[in-house]
C-alpha cells in the first residue's frame, strides 16, 4: 500500500513537512517483510526550500529524500522580445537550460545512509535567497528562470528511474544521476557498499 500526500503551495518551513507525514494509515498492510518508508521528493527550484527540506531531512528516523534539480535557460534580465535579442544571447539561450541532476539522500535508524542534495552539493546550505519563494508569483519565478520542457521530462524520468526500482525490486543502486537534455544522456553514479 502506497500513500501520497502532496500539497501545491510553498514549503515555508519544516511545520509543513511535518504536516504532510503525519497522516498515515498503516491499517492492514503489516507483515515481517513490510518497511515503512517516508519518501520526500523535492523538486523545487530554489535553495530556500532545501534548506528546509535538509534540515527535515536530519530530524528523521527514517525518510528516502530524492531531489531532482534543472538548469533554468538564460534569458536577458531586462525582458526584451527574443527578436531583439543579440546572437551572443541567442547563443548564450540556446545553450542552456538543459542540464540537472537526481540526488538520493538515505537516512535508516537515524543515521544518514547516502548524503542528501546538500551533502553532496554544500553550496546549497551556504545559499542566501534574497527572496524567499512564497514572496514571489510563480509567473515571475518562471519569467526570470525559465524552465525547459525536455529537461523536465528527463528529470522525471530520472525520478521514475529511482521509484520504479525501489517499488519493483525492493532496492536502490544509484545515488545520483546527471542528465543532459540536448545531449540525451542521463549518467548514474552508483551506490558504493
Amino acid at each position: 500500500m502506497t500513500e501520497v500526500q502532496f500539497d501545491e503551495r510553498y514549503i515555508e518551513d519544516e511545520r509543513t513537512l511535518e504536516r504532510l507525514f503525519q497522516f498515515t494509515d498503516y491499517r492492514g498492510c503489516y507483515s515481517w517483510e513490510t518497511l515503512f518508508l517516508p519518501i520526500l521528493i523535492g523538486a523545487v527550484d530554489n535553495n530556500y526550500t532545501r534548506q528546509i527540506m535538509h534540515s527535515y531531512f536530519l530530524s528523521q528516523e527514517k525518510l528516502l529524500y530524492i531531489d531532482v534539480g534543472v538548469e533554468a535557460a538564460w534569458v536577458p534580465r531586462d525582458g526584451r522580445p527574443r527578436e531583439e535579442w543579440t546572437e551572443e544571447e541567442l547563443q548564450r539561450h540556446t545553450n542552456t537550460g538543459c542540464t540537472g541532476q537526481v540526488v538520493a539522500g538515505l537516512r535508516m535508524n537515524g543515521k544518514t545512509v547516502l548524503e542528501p542534495v546538500a551533502g553532496r552539493f554544500p553550496d546549497i546550505l551556504e545559499d542566501k535567497d534574497e527572496i524567499v519563494p512564497f514572496g514571489m508569483a510563480c509567473s515571475q519565478v518562471i519569467a526570470s528562470e525559465p524552465q525547459r520542457l525536455i529537461t523536465n521530462r528527463f528529470a522525471a524520468q530520472a525520478v521514475a528511474g529511482y521509484l520504479n526500482e525501489l517499488f519493483g525490486e525492493r532496492t536502490l543502486s544509484t545515488h545520483v544521476t546527471f542528465f543532459h537534455a540536448k545531449k540525451m544522456y542521463m549518467r548514474g553514479v552508483r551506490i558504493s557498499s
